[in-house]
C-alpha cells in the first residue's frame, strides 16, 4: 500500500478545485496587489533586509510588528515563513531583472511569487492530505471530496490566494506532512523517515514556535513501549534531532545577530487566560465563531467523535490533542485572532481534522449510493464559506469585532451597499498580569441639546499623557437621539493622538458611532478600542463624535475611559 502511496497524484477534481478557487479568489483581490502589508511585512522582513537593504539588523515592516529593545531591533514573527519564501524571492529577482522592473521586494513580480509560494503550498498540503486519508483506508471518493472541502468550503481558499503572506497556509501544508510521515512511521518504520519527520517538524517550530505541540503526532497512532522505543532509541533519531536543533537554530542566530541574545519573548503583550477560556465566542459566538463560519469543521469535529467512539485507543490521543489545542487557543486573551469570521489560526489544523470529515463523508456515501446525490451534499459547505469569503473580500464583514446585531444586518447579504456599513469597536481586552493603570475618566454633558444638533463636531474628550506607554486602550460609553431615524447613519467617533510640535497626527483611526445604520431613534453602546504605538509623555489623546453630513441629532452621553496596557519589551 505505501509504494502505491509514494507515487499518488491528486485527482482531476482536486486540482479543479483549486484552480477554481484560485481564479475566483482573485477575481475580487483589489488591485494593485497588496498581500505583503500587516503580519506579512514582518514575516517578509528578513528577506527584504539581507537581499535589498544589505544590512540585517535594519527590519521593516508594520510598526507595531517591529520591537524596539535596549538590546536591538527584532520582529515579532520568526524567519520560518522567510526561509520557506526565498526560492520564490530569488526567482521574482531574477524575472525583475530580466524584466527590467523594480528590485525593491514589493513589485508586482514579488507579489505574484507570494502567491505562487501559496499555491504551493497548498498543492503539497492537500497531497500529503490525500495520501494519509488513502492510509487510513478510506474510499476513492471520500479522500477526494475531504479535500475539495478543505479547498473550497474552509478558509485555506482565502489564506491561499487573498492573504498569502501569513502563514496559515505553510502552516496547513507542514503540519499534513507531519502527520502523514508520522502515520507511515507507525507502519512501516525506516531511517530516512525519522529524519524527514524531525526535519519537517523543524521547519514547522521555525514557522512558528506554538507548533512544538505537533511533536506528540507519533503518539496518535501507536503508543506501545516497543513502538516508542523502536522509532526514538536508535542512532537515527539521534541524527533526525540533530537535524531538528540545526534548523531551529536559525531563529536563535537570528536573535543573536540582532539582539546578542539567542533567545526572545516576541510577544511581551500576550497571554492566556486559562482559568477562563472564551469556549463558546471560539467555537460559536459571530466575535469568533470557528464552527459558526465553517460548518464543514463541526462536521469533521462530528466525525471524530464518531472514530473515537469506534475505536478510542487508536484515535484517542489525537482527539485529545485536539480539544487540549482548542482550549489553549480559546484561552488566548485574543480569542477571536483578529478575525471578523472565523478563527483562522485553525486553518492549521485542517489536515487533523480532514480525518473526522472523511469519516462522515465516508458513512454518507454509504448511505447515498448516486454519485450526484454525493456530490450535492457538499454544496452546503461550499456555498456557505464562498459566502463568507465574498463578504470578507468585498468589506461586508469586518475584520475583527463582528456582533450578533452585526451578523444579523450582513447575513447573506453580497450588494455592495452592505460593505463598509458596520461600525463601532469591540476588541478583546488585551491581557495584562496585573490591572491596567486607568489615566483618565471624563464624559461630556452637553449644556443644551441644541449645541449638537447642528455642529460639525462634538467637543473633544481630550487627556494629556503623563507617561509613555506603547498600548492605549479607550473604553465608550455613548448616548443618541435623532429627530428622524437615520440621521446619524453617516457620523464617526474618531481617536486621534497629537504631539507637540508635529504637524502630524501620530495616531488617528475612526469607525461609524452605529454599529449597525440605525433602526431606532435613540441608542445606546458599549464600545472598545485598543491601540499600540510609541506614544510619549505629554501626547495628547482626543475623542470626538464628528457629524460630517450635518443631520440633525443629539449626543446625550459621551462618556470615556483611557487604560495603559502598557508592556516591557527590554
Amino acid at each position: 500500500m505505501w509504494a502505491n502511496l509514494s507515487y499518488a497524484k491528486l485527482p482531476a477534481s482536486v486540482i479543479l478545485s483549486i484552480s477554481l478557487g484560485m481564479i475566483w479568489i482573485l477575481t475580487f483581490q483589489k488591485y494593485p496587489l497588496n498581500v505583503l502589508s500587516g503580519d506579512a511585512a514582518d514575516f517578509y522582513a528578513p528577506l527584504k533586509s539581507i537581499f535589498i537593504q544589505g544590512d540585517f539588523l535594519h527590519q521593516e515592516g508594520t510598526s507595531n510588528l517591529i520591537l524596539h529593545g535596549r538590546d536591538g531591533t527584532y520582529n515579532v514573527h520568526t524567519v520560518g515563513l522567510a526561509i520557506l519564501w526565498l526560492p520564490f524571492f530569488a526567482l521574482a529577482s531574477g524575472f525583475s531583472y530580466l524584466l527590467q522592473s523594480p528590485l525593491n521586494g514589493d513589485s508586482i513580480v514579488y507579489q505574484v511569487s507570494v502567491i505562487i509560494a501559496a499555491t504551493c503550498a497548498l498543492w503539497f498540503g492537500i497531497l500529503a492530505t490525500y495520501k494519509l486519508l488513502q492510509g487510513l483506508n478510506f474510499s476513492e471518493f471520500t479522500c477526494k471530496a475531504t479535500c475539495v472541502c478543505l479547498i473550497m468550503a474552509t478558509h485555506l481558499m482565502y489564506y491561499t490566494w487573498a492573504e498569502p503572506g501569513l502563514s496559515h497556509v505553510y502552516a496547513f501544508a507542514l503540519i499534513a506532512w507531519v502527520l502523514f510521515i508520522s502515520y507511515k512511521l507507525a507502519f512501516d518504520y525506516t531511517a530516512h523517515l525519522i529524519i524527514y519527520w524531525f526535519f519537517v517538524l523543524a521547519v514547522l517550530v521555525l514557522l512558528r514556535p506554538f507548533h512544538i505541540l505537533w511533536a506528540f503526532t507519533p503518539f496518535f497512532w501507536n503508543t506501545s513501549p516497543a513502538y516508542i522505543r523502536k522509532l526514538f532509541f536508535n542512532r537515527h533519531a539521534l541524527m533526525g534531532l540533530l537535524v531538528f536543533i540545526i534548523v531551529v537554530s536559525i531563529q536563535a542566530l537570528v536573535w543573536y545577530l540582532q539582539t546578542g541574545s539567542i533567545f526572545k519573548d516576541t510577544y511581551p503583550a500576550d497571554g492566556f487566560y486559562f482559568s477562563n477560556p472564551q469556549l463558546f465566542k471560539f467555537l460559536f459566538h459571530p466575535q469568533a465563531g470557528w464552527l459558526l463560519y465553517i460548518p464543514f469543521m463541526g462536521v469533521c469535529f462530528l466525525g471524530w467523535l464518531a472514530l473515537v467512539f469506534k475505536d478510542l485507543k487508536q484515535f484517542g490521543i489525537a482527539f485529545l490533542f485536539l480539544l487540549l489545542s482548542i482550549y489553549i487557543l480559546a484561552s488566548f486573551w485574543a480569542y477571536n485572532y483578529f478575525d471578523g469570521w472565523g478563527v483562522r489560526i485553525m486553518v492549521d489544523y485542517a489536515p487533523l481534522m480532514a480525518i473526522g470529515g472523511a469519516k462522515i463523508l465516508d458513512g454518507l456515501a454509504f448511505y447515498f449510493k448516486k454519485m450526484m446525490w454525493r456530490r450535492l451534499l457538499l454544496l452546503p459547505f461550499i456555498t456557505w464559506n464562498i459566502l463568507f469569503t465574498y463578504q470578507a473580500q468585498a468589506g461586508i464583514i469586518p475584520r475583527t469585532g463582528m456582533t450578533v446585531s452585526q451578523f444579523k444586518y450582513v447575513f447573506a447579504k453580497t450588494q455592495s451597499k452592505f460593505a463598509n456599513t458596520l461600525g463601532g469597536w469591540h476588541e478583546p481586552t488585551p491581557y495584562l498580569k496585573n490591572k491596567a493603570k486607568a489615566l483618565f475618566a471624563d464624559s461630556l454633558q452637553p449644556a443644551s441639546n441644541e449645541r449638537l444638533n447642528f455642529w460639525e463636531y462634538t467637543p473633544a474628550i481630550s487627556h494629556e499623557l503623563r507617561d509613555a506607554s506603547n498600548r492605549l486602550v479607550i473604553n465608550f460609553n455613548i448616548a443618541r437621539t435623532e429627530p428622524v431615524c437615520g440621521n446619524s447613519n453617516k457620523a464617526l467617533l474618531c481617536v486621534v493622538v497629537k504631539r507637540p510640535g508635529v504637524p502630524s497626527p501620530v495616531y488617528y483611526t475612526q469607525t461609524f458611532l452605529n454599529e449597525i445604520p440605525n433602526d431606532s431613534t435613540f441608542k445606546f453602546y458599549q464600545y472598545s478600542q485598543s491601540f499600540c504605538g510609541a506614544f510619549n509623555s505629554g501626547d495628547c489623546v482626543s475623542a470626538y463624535v464628528w457629524n460630517f453630513e450635518h443631520k440633525r441629532f443629539v449626543v446625550t452621553k459621551f462618556k470615556i475611559q483611557i487604560f495603559s496596557y502598557a508592556y516591557d519589551i527590554s
